[in-house]
């Protein structure tokens, strides 16, 4: 569909937390790597060679040229902590594997409350942080 309209896809994943305000289910930081694998394999979906095993499965699907997958979002609506540690997580696998994936963060469901300032001062340092 983008395609279609001219759009750049932004799919938003999961980072192990349910949605804090009805149960906030948290997956244990130890049992995160099936989420992250999730992303790669997104990645390798999108933007992957037909010879890779997601390329050739985009391939069969009618689409051998890659999607060009330039952006990806880690959690939706998430904040405090827990969301941050698993964000780090995320953030460091998927910069080392593909530096070219820019990634969204998330700071929480209102525009400016208190997670919300503390997200984005936590965005600020850590992307300072992976500046060359």
């Amino acid at each position: 569909m983008c395609e279609d309209i001219g759009a750049q896809p932004l799919p938003i994943l999961s980072c192990g937390i349910a949605c804090q305000f009805n149960s906030g289910e948290l997956c244990p930081m130890d049992q995160l790597d099936s989420y992250i694998q999730d992303a790669l394999d997104l990645i390798e979906f999108a933007n992957g060679p037909v010879n890779s095993t997601w390329g050739a499965k985009r391939a069969a699907l009618g689409h051998p040229e890659p999607f060009n997958l330039k952006m990806m979002g880690v959690g939706n609506e998430n904040w405090d902590t827990q969301y941050i540690e698993r964000y780090a997580k995320f953030q460091a696998v998927l910069k080392a594997k593909h530096p070219e994936i820019q990634l969204v963060s998330s700071a929480g469901p209102f525009p400016n409350d208190e997670h919300f300032k503390i997200r984005v001062a936590e965005v600020a340092r850590t992307a300072r942080g992976h500046r060359g």
